[in-house]
Formats: C-alpha cells, sequence, structure tokens
C-alpha cells in the first residue's frame, strides 16, 4: 500500500472513522457477500499458551466458538501433547512459522518480540515457512491450508507479499492472513494477490486501523487500551454485526492472554451465532 492511500486512510480514521467502516461495507457489497461471519484466530506465540490452551477451547467450543490455529513449529513440538489433542478435535491449524518469535516473563508483565521477516534474509525466511510446515505435516498430522506471518504489519510491503505469496503457492496454500486493516478498507476482507488469497485481520469499531487484540488492551499498559475498552469495542462490533454493516470480522488473540479473563470470554460469546471454525467457511458466502 503507498504512502498517499495510507496517509488518507490515517486522516480519515482520525477525523471520521465511520467513513472506513462504510468503506469495507461496500467492499463487502461489491464482492457479494451478504452473511455476517466471525471467525477467531489463536496466536499462541509463546510457551505460556501450553499450559492453558486447551482448557480455553473447550471452554469457547462450549459457547459455540471454534478457533483457528496459528503456532510457531518449535512451540507445537515442545506442546505436541496439547496441541495434538486440539488439532484431534477438529480445530484448524495454519503455518505460523518455525521459530518462537515472542518471549514473556512468567509473571506476563514483559512481552518481547524477536525474528521479523523484515529483518532477516529471504532464505531464512523461506527455511522458517518449511520447517513450520513440516511440524504441521510430520507432528500434528494437517496439511495446512494458509499461513501468517509473524508480527502483523512488518512483512506486507507489496515485494513482501509478492515474496511470500510466491512460497505459498509452492507449498499448495490457497491463503494468507498476514495483513492489517488498512488493507481491508482499499480490498475488501479478502483480495487477490499473486494468486493468493490475502485476509486482512479486521479493525476496531472506534480506531478502524488498529488492531482489536489481547495484548494491546490488556498488557500494553496504556490508558487507551484497557480491557474494559476492549470489551466496550467487542461490544460494539457484535452491534454491528448484528445489524448486517459489519459483514466480516477476522480476530485475534493470545490463549495465555485471556485465560483468567471473563470478560473476553462474554464479549466473544455474543458472536456465536455468526461465528465460523475455518477460513474456508470465513471466505464463503
Amino acid at each position: 500500500m503507498n504512502k498517499v492511500t495510507l496517509n488518507t486512510l490515517r486522516a480519515m480514521a482520525k477525523a471520521h472513522p465511520s467513513i472506513l467502516w462504510k468503506l469495507f461495507y461496500m467492499q463487502c457489497s461489491r464482492a457479494g457477500i451478504k452473511t455476517p461471519k466471525y471467525l477467531l484466530t489463536f496466536d499462541c506465540d509463546t510457551d505460556l499458551d501450553i499450559a492453558v490452551v486447551l482448557g480455553v477451547h473447550k471452554e469457547l467450543v462450549a459457547l459455540g466458538i471454534n478457533p483457528v490455529y496459528a503456532v510457531p513449529g518449535q512451540l507445537i513440538e515442545w506442546g505436541i501433547d496439547t496441541y495434538k489433542q486440539i488439532a484431534d478435535l477438529g480445530a484448524e491449524f495454519i503455518n505460523h512459522g518455525y521459530i518462537q518469535h515472542t518471549t514473556v516473563d512468567d509473571h506476563r508483565t514483559k512481552y518481547v518480540s524477536t525474528f521479523f521477516y523484515d529483518e532477516i534474509s529471504e532464505k531464512d525466511a523461506l527455511e522458517d515457512i518449511d520447517r513450520g510446515h513440516e511440524v504441521l505435516v510430520t507432528r500434528l498430522g494437517v496439511t495446512p491450508k494458509g499461513f501468517r506471518t509473524p508480527h502483523f504489519g512488518t512483512f506486507q510491503r507489496k515485494e513482501n507479499l509478492a515474496f511470500l505469496h510466491e512460497k505459498l503457492k509452492s507449498l499448495g496454500y490457497s491463503f494468507s492472513s498476514s495483513t492489517v486493516p488498512s488493507f481491508s478498507y482499499i480490498n475488501g476482507p479478502s483480495f487477490q494477490n499473486n494468486g493468493m488469497t490475502e485476509i486482512p485481520i479486521t479493525g476496531c469499531p472506534t480506531w478502524p486501523l488498529g488492531i482489536l487484540d489481547s495484548f494491546n488492551f490488556r498488557f500494553s499498559g496504556s490508558s487507551k487500551f484497557t480491557p474494559e475498552i476492549f470489551e466496550s469495542e467487542m461490544l460494539k462490533a457484535s452491534q454491528m454485526m448484528s445489524r448486517g454493516s459489519l459483514k466480516r470480522m477476522n480476530m485475534y488473540a493470545d490463549p495465555s492472554q485471556v485465560y483468567d479473563w471473563e470478560g473476553f470470554f462474554t464479549s466473544v460469546s455474543r458472536f456465536a451465532p455468526f461465528a465460523v471454525a475455518n477460513f474456508s467457511s470465513y471466505l464463503e458466502e
């Protein structure tokens, strides 16, 4: 996305965020999308997720929500018994690379992001994608259809996506979900790029260019983003979906950041009437 377009979207989001949601609605209409759909994905980026993810999964399934999982291969190996149980329950797993790319202390007070694709060689990025694919196939018995790049928004320039999508095509993948909300207001909830379907993450009702995720609203320490504001934003989004003004919502969280957060489960449960269990269903009308 060029700077002029991005700056225009930023100005619109600051002055009149509702305009971006009207653009999103128009893009959905142009694509023939009529039925609202909600998809929750879990990025299990730390070893803290291993101890809680199965319980979180079962609680959400009981609420009518079936999450999709993006887990680095290295962490799947560390928690193979747990992730194998989730895969055996029918959850979709997508390739999230191999190397663990986030560290955190035991008290969840300090998160450090590492291993950015835009900071490593193309050779190392290709190797990480291949190793992540191999773990899913050989350890979980899963044939992945899609991929998510580590760290949203850091590997989405035109040349980045061309490189990424060409690699994913060679693996037989059909989609990627590696781009931030700004792409959805120009291209819709999904778009074709280099022969690959790209599915941007969905923005916040109040801050349409921002991501409605568990880290920012619970662990960033910002007074602007708090758990209470997250719950309020989720309520707004569910109301938008109920009245038909939000046709698609692709959001993600981390299990270790929500397992003890009752408000998260309450918020997500509102989307049960619209929930789908995989990206293929999300893309269908």
